[in-house]
This record gives C-alpha cells, structure tokens and sequence, in this order.
C-alpha cells in the first residue's frame, strides 16, 4: 500500500437499519423445506416473534386446531405438496378470522400474480430474504394492526 500523506477522508459505510422488534406477536411458520423452516424460524426468533413451525398444510391446521390463543400472522411458503399456501391460508382463516397472512416463494411476486396464483393485493415475500427484508414485511403489515388494538 502506498504512502498516504496527510489526513485520510473516511466514507461511513452503511448500515443496514436495524428491523423493529416484535409485539411478542405469534408467526405459525409453514415451509416444506427443513433447512429453509430452520432458517426462517430462526430468523423470527431473532425478531423475538413465538414462533410455531410446521412441515406441512396438515401439520399447520393440527397446530392451529390445539391453539387457544389466536395466530397473528400466518408465513407459508406459496408452494408446497399437498395443501398448498393459499389453501392453508384459507383454512386457518376459518379458525383465526383476523389472521393476517405474508406468502412466501421463490417464484417471483410478479409470476405469481401473474399466473392467477395469488390476488394482487396478496402479502408476497420473495426467497431468498434477509433478516431485516423479513422484519420490515411483517412489521408493516402487523403494526397497522396492533395500532387498531390499542
């Protein structure tokens, strides 16, 4: 490295915004794929979410079936064998009717649409995400909801 004479202008690097933390809110996170389940569960914990994981459509609506508290927020991946997002979506809606819902896939928000699998208006979280990518999607759906309980 070359000398460097005088004083040296430092650029701050960015910093990626810290996500909000969680109202102690319940997530039942729906994802057919072990490592994926692990790793977005995970990432909820780090947000301080109770999170309630399931392998399947099945295994989801059990879950929510012992509840008695409600489900705050359901995450599904869009595609999974068997029941698939939507289709667990609507049934846990039956039993939680204030649940709100974030789908997530790796096909894109746009093919999704696009293909008639979900409403325009549908919540849509795009793999792979990160931690603060998932923070900012569900704090923005949660938090106009917690304001409406307060």
């Amino acid at each position: 490295m070359p000398l460097v004479l005088g004083e040296v202008e430092r650029t701050p690097r960015s910093v990626e915004a810290q996500p909000s933390p969680s109202l102690g809110e319940t997530i039942l996170l729906v994802e057919d794929d072990p490592q994926v389940r692990s790793v977005v569960g995970r990432m909820l914990e780090s947000l301080e979410y109770r999170v309630l994981s399931a392998g399947d459509g099945e295994e989801a609506l059990e879950l929510a079936r012992a509840l008695e508290s409600p489900i705050d927020l359901l995450l599904t991946d869009l595609v999974m064998v068997g029941l698939g997002g939507r289709e667990v979506a609507d049934r846990i809606r039956l039993l939680f009717p204030d649940t709100a819902v974030l789908y997530m896939s790796g096909y894109s928000d746009e093919a999704v649409i696009r293909h008639g699998v979900l409403d325009p208006n549908a919540s849509f979280l795009e793999k792979p995400f990160t931690t603060a990518d998932l923070a900012a999607r569900l704090r923005e759906i949660l938090e106009p909801r917690s304001s409406a309980v307060a």
